[in-house]
């Protein structure tokens, strides 16, 4: 039977998102066009044929209330429906509400069905309205059951006699306010401090742990469980503090501890989305502020690191091995079966990856990056010149394809899939949910699109490139040992005037406080750079322009270096990483002096050595102040943190100065023009920092 709700939807759909709107409405696609993979969409009376779980809710009686057909379901919308609901059911006020929650669930599912379908509404429409709901239901559960546990227990307070709410954390695409359609909602409990609950006899008074733990288990099952009615939302709770052996709820030193001693590098990648979506019960709107601005002093240290981390690409490169391993094992090994748009080649997740991985390495200096969006994080990193502005984009316009196509495979069945069926007619199903011309249309787009992502990721991720010669010499043992003299034999082969003077720099380095103290990647990635510059006397001249070093020297500039960095994984990852950066230092180091010393005081600097075009461009004064103004603005008013930005950015200039007369680019008229100017344009903005907080 076709069920009758209403006209056809257009076939452009416009967003208020501008970075949906962008990429929903592209003219020319970067993959095979947008005019050729996308057809007509469907009528609402064609959906039953289409989606098994449309086709079940109309069978138990479900209707589909027109007026939600011509608009979405927006927060004050889905507040009301659920008060209307609740007042409709019977029971307590947690029972009403667990029945509300998932008749709620199974119309507003209904609707963003159609509503994408037909074409009335966008990616951007559909994972706010699922958002919405979650946050709804999370913060009308807590409210609920949090009452209810205070008359059993009292109120949970701080030392301070400050009433404590839960921080329900929402993780993954819940905090990014990117949930789908059949998607489970990865969640942390958090609360501010320890105590006791208060307002009650002493014997059934309890700790804040015990209190939320309870509260936790409560949320959960009203969410979770599977009743006559469905489900709310299937919950996740294995990114807490060791994962299911954790506790349910810890505190916010429970939580600062964990990470400060244990928190693991994919952690990392988890707390970056990592958004509280619960409110305030008990405590007043500006204490529960209070609450979750501690929560995020201890969060963002641990995400963002003050510098540039390029740790983060190795770190991200074994936990995208980890998930492929899981998602074989998933397959019995057989990759072939089907095609993952989440965590297969070329999907979702490796695009996420790509976005997350400049965010976790340059977060720390860019506040801009830390958005929980990845679209406006692919934005800013075009804005920021991170990645080129072509890449982004299409990486963007790939990004709408993917999570289109992820729902369109979740809603012929309201399951949590991401595998694109291999059967002719489930694919067209899809096909034609998706609003594809046909299943082959859909299917040469997917690989296009897949194998751009891929493509990128694999740019991104590159294994360090191997150098054969690298290998062939021993770092050398303890002075006298067979082992040391057979490095001596392998340094003079190579040229080094005095092999056993430069024997001992190397052993300096490798038993130095600092390289002792760093962590084994860092120690093993910091010995093959040694072995690579051990071997620069036979792999390049050391000629650069009107200097001339030995290769005695030369390592010595480099054993400095490598001191300094020893205990800074970040720069050791970059220089292994990125081989072009680390042949550019060398260059550097036997070219000055003075640039070995520069370097040595500030590594910060090896970053600078990445941008190959901003090196080579001629320096834009007031570009540069204008970008450095608002980075300091960013600081709002934290005069140290400015003084930080502004030296860094001055001493960055400097060194691109040097690189450029080092390279013979600038006369040296013309240097010394750029060095006023930098010096001006400094002491301006410096002041400009400064003043608004000098005495009248």
């Amino acid at each position: 039977m076709k069920h009758r709700w209403g006209k056809t939807g257009r076939k452009d759909v416009i967003t208020s998102d501008p970075l949906l709107r962008q990429h929903l409405r592209v003219k020319d696609s970067p993959f095979i066009g947008v005019e050729d993979w996308r057809g007509p969409r469907i009528a609402l009376a064609d959906l039953p044929e289409l989606s098994h779980y449309v086709q079940r809710e109309i069978q138990r009686g479900g209707r589909f209330e027109g007026q939600r057909t011509d608009e979405p379901w927006t927060p004050p919308l889905l507040r009301e429906k659920l008060d209307a609901l609740c007042a409709a059911a019977a029971g307590d006020e947690t029972q009403r509400l667990a029945v509300a929650l998932r008749q709620l669930r199974r119309q507003v599912l209904l609707c963003v069905i159609a509503r994408d379908a037909t074409g009335r509404a966008d990616l951007a429409e559909v994972v706010a309205t699922m958002t919405a709901l979650a946050e709804l239901s999370l913060r009308s559960g807590v409210a609920a059951h949090v009452r209810d546990l205070a008359t059993l227990h009292g109120v949970p307070v701080g030392t301070n006699g400050v009433p404590q709410d839960l921080l329900v954390v929402g993780m993954g695409k819940l905090g990014g306010g990117e949930l789908n359609v059949s998607s489970d909602i990865d969640l942390i409990f958090v609360y501010d401090e320890d105590g006791q609950t208060h307002g009650i006899s002493a014997g059934r008074s309890i700790s804040n742990h015990e209190f939320f733990a309870h509260l936790g288990r409560r949320v959960i099952a009203l969410l979770n469980d599977l009743t006559s009615d469905g489900f709310v939302f299937r919950v996740d709770m294995r990114l807490r503090p060791n994962g299911a052996a954790g506790a349910l709820a810890v505190s916010n030193a429970m939580l600062e501890e964990y990470l400060m001693a244990q928190g693991r590098e994919w952690e990392r990648f988890a707390w970056l989305k990592s958004r509280v979506v619960s409110a305030p019960v008990f405590a007043s709107v500006e204490q529960f502020e209070t609450q979750r601005a501690a929560l995020d002093q201890i969060v963002r240290p641990f995400v963002f690191r003050k510098y540039l981390d390029f740790g983060a690409i190795a770190a991200l490169r074994e936990l995208h091995k980890l998930i492929r391993t899981e998602a074989s094992r998933r397959k019995g090994g057989r990759d072939d079966r089907s095609d993952d748009v989440k965590i297969g080649r070329g999907g979702i997740r490796e695009l996420e990856f790509v976005a997350q991985t400049f965010q976790i390495i340059r977060g720390g200096r860019e506040q801009r990056l830390r958005t929980k969006s990845t679209l406006q994080a692919l934005a800013t990193l075009a804005e920021l010149d991170v990645l080129p502005s072509a890449t982004c984009e299409r990486l963007a316009t790939a990004y709408v394809f993917l999570r289109n196509l992820e729902h369109a495979l979740q809603y012929v069945d309201d399951a949590q899939t991401h595998a694109v069926p291999t059967e002719a007619s489930a694919l067209e199903r899809v096909a034609r949910l998706l609003g594809a011309k046909g299943a082959p249309a859909m299917l040469a787009e997917y690989r296009a699109v897949q194998g751009f992502v891929a493509a990128t990721f694999d740019e991104v991720f590159a294994e360090p490139e191997a150098r054969d010669a690298e290998v062939s010499l021993s770092l050398g043992g303890a002075p006298g040992s067979a082992d040391e003299g057979t490095l001596i034999t392998d340094l003079q082969a190579s040229g080094f005037l005095d092999p056993a003077a430069t024997a001992n720099r190397l052993r300096s380095v490798l038993e130095s406080r600092r390289m002792q103290a760093a962590a084994e990647p860092a120690r093993a990635g910091l010995q093959r750079l040694l072995r690579i510059a051990l071997r620069a006397p036979v792999d390049q001249s050391h000629k650069t322009g009107a200097f001339e070093i030995g290769p005695d020297e030369h390592f010595a500039r480099f054993a400095r270096l490598a001191d300094v960095i020893a205990g800074r994984n970040t720069y050791v990852a970059l220089l292994n990483q990125f081989p072009r950066a680390f042949d550019r230092v060398m260059r550097m180091l036997a070219a000055s002096r003075w640039a070995t010393d520069y370097l040595v005081r500030h590594p910060i600097l090896l970053d600078e050595l990445l941008d190959e075009r901003s090196i080579e461009q001629e320096p834009d004064w007031p570009a540069w102040s204008s970008t450095v103004r608002q980075q300091l603005a960013e600081a709002h008013d934290d005069q140290e943190q400015q003084m930080n930005l502004l030296r860094d950015a001055h001493h960055a200039q400097v060194f691109r100065l040097l690189i450029a007369d080092l390279d013979g680019r600038v006369t040296v008229e013309r240097l010394a023009d750029h060095l006023s100017a930098l010096a001006d344009s400094t002491l301006t903005l410096a002041l400009e920092a400064v003043w608004p907080a000098l005495p009248r």
